[in-house]
């Protein structure tokens, strides 16, 4: 079964190994680099999924979510957060 997720990374090869990834698997994969386009593309449709990145640039992944669920339309939505950590 295809899904539509939205990915919101902002580093690029993470962004591009993601949708390399979830399209093998026969998903359709929306991309944006940090919330404030996250939240564009959110407002022309709602994804079946959401993969987020905790430490996004601007506003955090956590603060994001938040206002996502404050949203009637957006309390449903599938959010799988993840944190990269170096070292």
């Amino acid at each position: 079964m295809s899904a539509h997720v939205l990915v919101v990374d902002p580093d690029p090869a993470v962004r591009q190994l993601l949708e390399l990834n979830l399209t093998r698997a026969g998903h359709v994969v929306g991309l944006c680099a940090d919330a404030e386009s996250a939240l564009v593309a959110l407002a022309a449709g709602v994804p079946d999924m959401l993969l987020l990145e905790w430490d996004l640039p601007g506003e955090s992944g956590e603060a994001l979510v938040r206002r996502l669920h404050a949203q009637a339309r957006m309390r449903e939505l599938a959010i799988i957060m993840v944190a990269q950590r170096a070292g």
